[in-house]
């Protein structure tokens, strides 16, 4: 039985993946460098989201429960479990005209809010 310990692909095309294989690199690919590796993931991207997580504990040979355990423990990661936290609320997208005179339009408001839900 062989197990194959080759290096996996990054979870995008983006280039800033780069910069987390050069520090995973400089630190020797090695388990140890697990949290300076996530730094530099939450530096570059902004977040930690579950493809981050499951791309470096494979690099780095460490289960995705300790990568997972690190970026819950120390709370200068920010961890995003989903899209939607990604994204602000369509409500916040959309902005709706205040101005006065288009405010008290009969219908108006009638209008807008039956078509947001």
């Amino acid at each position: 039985m062989t197990t194959d310990f080759s290096k996996p692909t990054p979870p995008s095309a983006d280039k800033r993946w780069r910069l987390v294989d050069a520090t995973m690199r400089r630190l020797g690919n090695h388990s140890r460098g697990l949290i300076e590796t996530l730094h530099t993931v939450q530096e570059t991207f902004g977040y930690l989201d579950e493809e981050a997580l499951r791309y470096v504990a494979i690099s780095l040979r460490v289960p995705l429960s300790r990568a997972y355990g690190v970026a819950t423990f120390y709370h200068f990661f920010t961890l995003i479990t989903t899209l939607s936290q990604i994204l602000p609320s369509y409500h916040s997208l959309v902005k709706i005209c205040a101005d006065i005179p288009l405010s008290n339009t009969p219908g108006w408001s009638g209008s807008s809010s039956r078509d947001l839900g």
